[in-house]
């Protein structure tokens, strides 16, 4: 299970430094797929994952948890990152 802390600091998406907040922000406004996070947010579009964010990893799974525990979307796409 992935934990979030919702504090305006959190960096979800480290290669373009866009915060939990802000993705959290855009699935209660509406946007519910990772294609519509990502064009609204920008996050989930950098190329630095292995090298920018602690876990190594591209952040769409992390988006697509908080798009599931926002919303009742069951976006299944993927991240080509």
């Amino acid at each position: 299970m992935i934990k979030f802390r919702e504090s305006k600091e959190e960096i979800l998406c480290y290669c373009i430094e866009v915060p939990t907040q802000t993705v959290i922000k855009a699935i209660r406004e509406g946007y519910t797929t990772l294609k519509e996070i990502k064009a609204e947010t920008a996050a989930c579009t950098g190329n630095e994952c292995p090298t920018k964010n602690p876990s190594g990893k591209c952040c769409s799974k992390e988006i697509k948890a908080l798009i599931a525990l926002y919303s009742s979307s069951t976006d299944i796409t993927s991240c080509d990152c």
